[in-house]
């Protein structure tokens, strides 16, 4: 018989690889390292660039995508408020999704710039504030990452908060915690 079927006297078989799925998504941020254009603090140009022809591929291929558009209280690092037109193109794609990607930056008076992972109030602004200005421009956002693998205690609830259903935050067992400076640590060891 066909799989899972009972034969008499024999056992139940499964197919257990009867489809593959694999999950594809793209962190829409601040270009680093070898990306970034020489003597730029803050270029886009690997986005702006590369996502013509990555988005080409994938409908080549009908493959869809999330993409993670960076948010911030930052305005230069807010994507959805820095370049609203190439967000509203991510958007447009019928069959990808956008999700929304922090990174948990905060200006701090005499302190620069920290990652604050503790101040709950903070961090359900910048998911609310983030989640709000993508959906203003045209789609409500399910799926979260957050950036710099930082472990922020209690995210499932803020999530759920703020109507996320979704988190692609990578891996929490290498997540790293901030250091009493509020710098990010270096990944744990396994």
């Amino acid at each position: 018989g066909r799989s899972g079927e009972l034969a008499p006297g024999r056992p139940r078989k499964w197919n257990l690889m009867g489809a593959i799925y694999c999950l594809l998504s793209v962190d829409w941020e601040l270009d680093h390292g070898p990306w970034r254009a020489p003597g730029s603090t803050l270029d886009y140009g690997g986005a702006l660039r590369g996502t013509p022809a990555f988005a080409e591929l994938l409908d080549d291929l009908e493959i869809p995508c999330t993409w993670f558009v960076e948010a911030s209280d930052q305005e230069a690092r807010d994507l959805p408020r820095r370049l609203p037109e190439a967000v509203r193109g991510l958007l447009a794609r019928g069959r990808d999704e956008v999700g929304l990607h922090i990174h948990w930056e905060r200006a701090v008076p005499g302190q620069g710039v920290i990652y604050e992972t503790g101040d709950r109030a903070w961090l359900g602004e910048r998911l609310a504030e983030g989640a709000a200005g993508i959906a203003a421009l045209g789609r409500k956002v399910e799926s979260f990452r957050g950036g710099a693998f930082l472990r922020v205690a209690g995210l499932p609830c803020l999530l759920s908060q703020t109507g996320i259903r979704n988190d692609s935050t990578v891996l929490w067992r290498g997540c790293r915690p901030v250091r009493s400076d509020r710098r990010a640590a270096r990944p744990t060891s396994k």
